[in-house]
């Protein structure tokens, strides 16, 4: 039965621990396999070097949002996670993030053992979770009213991304875009197709491109193609590091 733990404090979650959902194997799909998302790209005139950056592109889960796989997942099937590590299907989530499994494909491979699993149950327990990083909400608004940098989603995560739009609405009332979430580009970070198909589709340069996430090792990687790096850690040092880099908030 789920246990509901929405009173508990949140810790951030040991680097040790969080390496084990966001570990990436060699992509299974080609960028060719995967169709450009519909957006406007990045104006010629910006996309060329200056000192102010056109685009910001946001992590979601443990920057913007709650990241609730690590304490509540594990929690819904009253184990630790420990044991639910090891009894877990070791490339079911990830094929998930990628879009190679479908829901009720990875509902039938989520365990070693393929006992079944109550998705909708797991998705309502996962639901209850999703919420705000204090103080980001308010941060992307400002970015959104200064009217000058486009703010797009490159996100390793599942179709399960429709729950925490519905939910927090950070498309609908920050304009925040899911252009770059896994699930619909089939790349997961740090792999570097993640970061060239956004730079592709975005039609800009790298130096013009803040990213910003919560893991160290997704940062460098996107650094190691010339975007800007937030290693972030709250919201008043990403406001700072967004503001150093000329962004008016």
């Amino acid at each position: 039965m789920a246990l509901h733990l929405s009173h508990l404090p949140s810790p951030r979650v040991p680097r040790n621990l969080r390496s084990m959902r966001h570990h990436s194997p060699d992509t299974t799909r080609s960028r060719s396999h995967t169709a450009s998302p519909p957006f406007a790209s990045v104006s010629a005139s910006s996309s060329s070097s200056s000192s102010s950056p056109s685009v910001i592109l946001w992590d979601v889960l443990d920057t913007l949002v709650y990241d609730p796989f690590y304490q509540h997942m594990p929690a819904f099937f009253d184990m630790t996670f420990d044991e639910l590590m090891a009894c877990k299907h070791p490339t079911a989530w990830l094929d998930f993030e990628r879009g190679v499994l479908d829901e009720n494909q990875f509902a039938e491979s989520f365990f070693k053992d393929g006992q079944t699993v109550d998705m909708q149950a797991l998705k309502a327990h996962m639901n209850e979770q999703y919420r705000w990083i204090e103080g980001m909400d308010q941060l992307v608004g400002d970015v959104s009213a200064s009217g000058n940098v486009q703010q797009h989603l490159l996100s390793n995560y599942p179709t399960w991304y429709e729950m925490i739009e519905s939910k927090l609405a950070l498309e609908k009332t920050h304009g925040l875009q899911w252009t770059f979430v896994s699930t619909r580009t089939g790349f997961r970070k740090p792999e570097a197709g993640a970061y060239e198909y956004a730079l592709d589709a975005l039609g800009c340069d790298a130096s013009q491109v803040i990213f910003v996430d919560d893991r160290k090792a997704n940062v460098e990687a996107a650094e190691q193609l010339g975007m800007r790096g937030v290693h972030f850690e709250d919201a008043t040092s990403a406001r700072a590091a967004i503001k150093s880099h000329g962004v008016d908030v």
